[in-house]
């Protein structure tokens, strides 16, 4: 939408003059376009394509991010660049010139949470996993670490109990180790599901961990259901896994939770709130690699 705002239809490239114009780094669309070709798989739209760099910076920030508060104390802390932009432009941003907000704003609220699992890079077969808290208190917990397929089949299971979660803390607390009994090859088709739970069964944190890039990935394109339940509450669901999950409507309308993992199975309730007087607002939803 933001886009249309300043393109006519044979301008909507991202190498025109007047993309390019809207992008104050000179370099920056080539860039972009590089980096999303190692990641993800090129786009064949323009509309994707814009979609698919949102995903994109979504996920370099979250790769950051993890690093700089998994190195608490030698790092003690991480500023967003940027909130907002002053005009419409391709640019760092959370939230465009327009108040809509893009992937990145989502992510940060994920990772900036007072609990997050975070995760190191993969060694061999074996990844670590470390817990980052800011609470102000310590308490028990047990980890959950559960490999499924993207139609939520379970291949494996391990649990990390007792676990003590420190106040004001970042440790390593697992790792988890790929089954020797499955083939390597399956990487492409599972992802770690990892919760983590206090004892009187409060979800801390949650985290969905994927064994190769999105680009890799066999994701499924069975279609995502849309139900309205409530006035301003939709719920989610797909029988398989669906990245990159993105809500959006015919009205201007904001939504609590948007550019998520979806995973198989599972109903997600999202919340959303629009200052249009009219009532029957139209959605639609689309994942990376349908």
């Amino acid at each position: 939408k933001t886009v249309n705002s300043f393109t006519l239809p044979e301008e909507r490239n991202v190498f025109s003059r007047v993309m390019e114009m809207h992008q104050r780094n000179n370099a920056a669309n080539g860039k972009i376009v590089n980096y999303l070709s190692d990641t993800f798989r090129y786009p064949t739209e323009f509309g994707t394509l814009l979609y698919a760099s949102q995903l994109l910076q979504a996920e370099a920030m979250r790769y950051g991010v993890e690093h700089l508060r998994r190195n608490r104390g030698r790092c003690m802390g991480a500023i967003i660049w940027q909130l907002n932009d002053c005009w419409p432009v391709a640019s760092w941003s959370c939230i465009d010139y327009y108040g809509r907000r893009k992937a990145l704003y989502y992510e940060a609220k994920r990772q900036f949470a007072p609990v997050i699992l975070a995760t190191d890079t993969m060694h061999g077969n074996r990844l670590p996993i470390s817990l980052v808290t800011d609470y102000c208190f310590t308490q028990n917990a047990r980890l959950e670490l559960t490999l499924r397929d993207f139609s939520g089949n379970v291949l494996d299971v391990q649990i990390v109990d007792s676990l003590l979660v420190k106040e004001n803390n970042s440790c390593q607390i697992a790792n988890y180790d790929w089954p020797s009994t499955l083939d390597s090859t399956l990487k492409t088709s599972t992802y770690l599901q990892m919760r983590l739970w206090s004892y009187d069964s409060w979800l801390l944190a949650e985290k969905c961990y994927f064994f190769a890039y999105p680009g890799q990935l066999n994701l499924k394109s069975d279609e995502i259901t849309i139900k309205k339940v409530d006035k301003n509450i939709l719920e989610i669901s797909c029988p398989t896994l669906q990245y990159g999950v993105e809500l959006s409507a015919d009205q201007e309308v904001t939504f609590d939770d948007n550019y998520f993992v979806l995973e198989p199975g599972e109903t997600k309730a999202v919340s959303f709130t629009t200052k249009s007087a009219e009532t029957n607002i139209r959605f639609s939803v689309r994942s990376f690699g349908r």
